[in-house]
């Protein structure tokens, strides 16, 4: 323990146990919460007055769900410019909407699924110094001599939805781990419609099929619904 603290001292990594103030307050609410977190940037984000995640396809993302991402963020970016996006840092769709937010001015807050003193050796180190030189933060729940995680493995949704306060689901071929997850918190939940003959549509027409997420196709529809809740 006391050589993980001095690691990430030496790295500037803020260790957050759920018992001290900065640990971020939605989590708390959610029965499954981590105990511990690591962040890295400005730790004051978490608990924002608004957070809302953005998130899809892990691999890939459409030239449909790319516009559709940059006009939901911008139209949110003018009314209701207080809002932080959240995402995974390893998700394609997701650090798009990170990389999009920027565009905008929305500060945001990256998840990640490695350590944080193993950022400089991960593809997606330069994103992440991007957000964080931009006054955003990174998270993870995982230590400095965590031992790797088995294939499946859900914590950076878990932690997504725990954190925001409603979810954007872009695109997906399934119902997404993050929006069950989001479900159960109760967290808001949101899906971009797409053709029926579109295979990275299924889920998220699905979702709307069934009222388990509002139908989407602005920025004012989050924040008509999100302002009547």
């Amino acid at each position: 323990a006391e050589k993980e603290l001095e690691i990430c001292r030496r790295s500037n990594v803020t260790i957050a146990a759920s018992t001290d103030s900065i640990y971020p307050n939605r989590l708390k609410f959610c029965a499954d919460y981590p105990h511990i977190i690591y962040m890295v940037g400005d730790c004051s984000l978490p608990n924002s007055s608004m957070l809302l995640a953005i998130v899809g396809e892990k691999e890939s993302v459409s030239s449909y769900g790319s516009r559709m991402i940059a006009k939901l963020i911008e139209q949110i970016a003018e009314q209701m410019p207080e809002t932080v996006i959240v995402g995974m840092l390893d998700s394609c769709t997701d650090s798009t909407a990170l990389r999009i937010a920027s565009l905008y001015g929305l500060q945001s807050i990256a998840i990640s699924s490695i350590a944080l003193t193993e950022l400089s050796n991960n593809q997606n180190y330069r994103l992440a110094e991007e957000i964080i030189n931009a006054g955003g933060a990174v998270i993870t729940e995982v230590g400095v001599h965590s031992a790797p995680r088995h294939q499946g493995y859900c914590a950076d949704e878990r932690i997504v939805a725990g954190l925001t306060d409603a979810v954007v689901v872009i695109e997906s071929s399934t119902i997404p781990n993050i929006a069950k997850y989001a479900d159960s918190y109760g967290r808001t939940l949101f899906a971009l419609p797409g053709r029926a003959t579109d295979s990275a549509s299924w889920g998220t027409n699905r979702m709307i099929a069934t009222s388990m997420a509002h139908l989407v196709c602005s920025g004012r529809d989050i924040v008509n619904i999100l302002d009547s809740d």
